[in-house]
């Protein structure tokens, strides 16, 4: 019997790939960006299974699984994170009211298959060993996306400079920034990724209703983005990967 998935992750491609293969083994799949709206009261939160990022934009990803636990304690709850290490264990899921934690990069399809793994069996999630051809695939798909990425921020910031309260061009730059700090680390971009975490720090903190900043405002992200784009340059020119002999799955 299909389960009630609801699938929480600002990256697009990820999230729409593995929705995608849930719906086509019988399950019925939500995918959302972030925490909506109409989530808030968690009143009619009818789902099985919670695949929840933990670093979703505009909202705080533990604050929610929390929530979820005072209304729906039975709810399982799988978090994807790029910030876990084997050192954690059993004490540290219960801790953070977790059924399961994922960790970065993994392939839609590796993780796919963990979730029917933990769906067949709800204990635990049996970890599926990733190949060194594809992170070197998934890596090689990150950086390819950088320039356009960057070059989708410079256009939204051009646009804030003449009106901050532009609400699209603010999601878009918010939504950006932290989709490439979220990977960044795990590809081995670590700088990249704390530039762009400065630049979503320094929009989040603006004031609602604030029509623009000073000139040092905007030298500084002006700084932000060159050196986010010096880096960017750097990964795509590093990023030369042999073609795989066989095929990866």
């Amino acid at each position: 019997m299909g389960k009630r998935i609801i699938f929480m992750d600002s990256d697009y491609s990820f999230r729409h790939s593995i929705a995608s293969s849930l719906n086509r083994l019988g399950h019925a799949v939500v995918e959302v960006d972030s925490v909506p709206a109409e989530l808030c009261s968690l009143e009619t939160f009818a789902y099985d299974l919670v695949c929840i990022d933990s670093h979703l934009v505009s909202a705080d990803t533990f604050s929610f699984i929390r929530r979820i636990r005072e209304s729906c304690p039975t709810i399982s709850v799988i978090l994807l994170t790029d910030s876990w290490n084997e050192n954690h264990g059993s004490a540290d899921l219960e801790e953070l009211s977790v059924s399961a934690i994922v960790c970065k990069p993994v392939t839609p399809m590796m993780f796919v298959e963990q979730i029917r793994q933990f769906l067949s069996d709800s204990t635990t999630i049996q970890p599926i060993p990733s190949t060194d051809a594809a992170i070197k695939i998934l890596k090689k798909q990150y950086v390819s996306r950088l320039p356009e990425k960057l070059r989708i921020i410079t256009e939204a910031i051009e646009t804030l400079k003449k009106d901050l309260r532009d609400e699209v061009s603010m999601t878009c730059v918010l939504r950006e920034t932290h989709g490439i700090k979220g990977m960044a680390g795990s590809y081995g971009l670590s700088s990249l990724g704390a530039v762009m975490g400065r630049m979503e720090t320094e929009f989040r903190q603006i004031p609602n209703g604030e029509t623009s900043l000073p000139d040092s405002g905007w030298n500084k992200i002006e700084c932000m983005m060159k050196l986010a784009s010096r880096l960017a340059e750097a990964a795509v020119a590093n990023a030369v990967v042999k073609r795989p002999t066989g095929i990866v799955t």
